[in-house]
C-alpha cells in the first residue's frame, strides 16, 4: 500500500503487509476515515484498521465471518456510522467497526445459474456467492407457502458453478467441479474427470455442467477454453475427451 500527502504528486510504500492484497486486483480496497488521515481501513476477506496512517494494520472483523469484504462507506460527519457491502449483503456499525448488524436479514442471495429436477412439484437449485448451493420446491403444501424450512443445502455446488440433477434420480445432484451428493444419506464424493491431473487445465469461474438430453446417463462437464476438447463424463464409465 502506497501513501501520498500532496495529492498524488509523490507517493511513498507505506505497507507490504501481504494481507492486504491477498485476493488480488478484484478484491481488496482502501477506505480512509474522512475526519482522521492517519486512520485507514482496507478490506479483503478480513477488515483491517490502521491508526498510524498505514504503517501497521490490525484485524477488526473478518474469518470465520465468512463475509468477504468490497466495499466500505464512513459517514463524513460522524466516522462511527460505517456501511460494509459484503457478498452477500450490507452491514451497518454505529461505533466505529466495534460491533455490526447482520445480513442475514436480507434476500441478497448471489446465484449464478438456475437449474430444476423431474420430480412434482419440481425443485430449484442455484448456486450462492459466498453462501453454498441451495435446493427450494417450486411449491409448497403449507398454507403459508414456502418456508425457510423447505431449503436444502446442497454439498456439491460451491458458490459460482452449476447444478445438475440426475434426471433419472431426482436424489442424486450432481454440482460444482464436479461433486455427487445424495440426498438420502446425505454423503458427497468427488467425480471430477480430471481428477488424475488436478490443475492440469485452466478454469474460469462458472463452468459448464449438464447431462445429455438425448442420453440421460452422460453428465457433460467443460472447462479451459473453448477451443480444447470438453470432457464428457458417462455416469459409471471414465471420462474421455470429445
Amino acid at each position: 500500500m502506497y501513501r501520498s500527502d500532496d495529492g498524488g504528486a509523490h507517493w511513498r510504500l507505506a505497507n507490504a503487509d501481504t494481507r492486504l492484497w491477498q485476493r488480488g486486483w478484484y478484491f481488496g480496497e482502501i477506505a480512509a476515515d474522512p475526519n482522521n488521515a492517519d486512520r485507514v481501513y482496507a478490506m479483503n476477506t478480513i477488515l483491517l484498521r490502521s491508526d498510524d496512517g498505514g504503517a501497521h494494520f490490525v484485524a477488526q472483523q473478518g474469518d470465520p465471518t465468512g463475509d468477504d469484504y468490497h466495499a466500505l462507506w464512513i459517514d463524513p460527519a460522524d466516522s462511527k456510522r460505517m456501511i460494509q457491502g459484503t457478498d452477500q449483503g450490507a452491514i451497518v456499525s454505529l461505533n466505529g467497526g466495534a460491533t455490526w448488524s447482520s445480513w442475514y436479514n436480507q434476500p441478497t442471495a448471489q446465484i449464478y445459474r438456475v437449474n430444476t429436477d423431474n420430480r412434482y412439484p419440481y425443485y430449484v437449485y442455484g448456486a450462492q456467492q459466498d453462501s453454498g448451493a441451495a435446493g427450494v420446491p417450486s411449491r409448497s403444501s403449507d398454507a403459508g407457502g414456502i418456508s425457510m424450512r423447505q431449503f436444502r443445502e446442497i454439498t456439491a455446488g460451491g458458490e459460482s458453478d452449476n447444478i445438475a440433477p440426475d434426471p433419472a434420480n431426482p436424489d442424486i445432484i450432481y454440482g460444482g467441479r464436479v461433486a455427487r451428493l445424495d440426498l438420502r444419506t446425505q454423503q458427497t464424493r468427488n467425480v471430477d474427470p480430471t481428477l488424475a491431473h488436478p490443475d492440469h487445465q485452466r478454469r474460469t469461474w462458472t463452468l459448464p455442467l449438464t447431462f445429455s438430453v438425448r442420453d440421460p446417463k452422460v453428465l457433460y462437464f467443460a472447462n479451459q477454453s473453448s477451443t480444447a476438447p470438453p470432457m464428457v463424463a458417462s455416469i459409471g464409465t471414465s471420462s474421455a475427451p470429445i
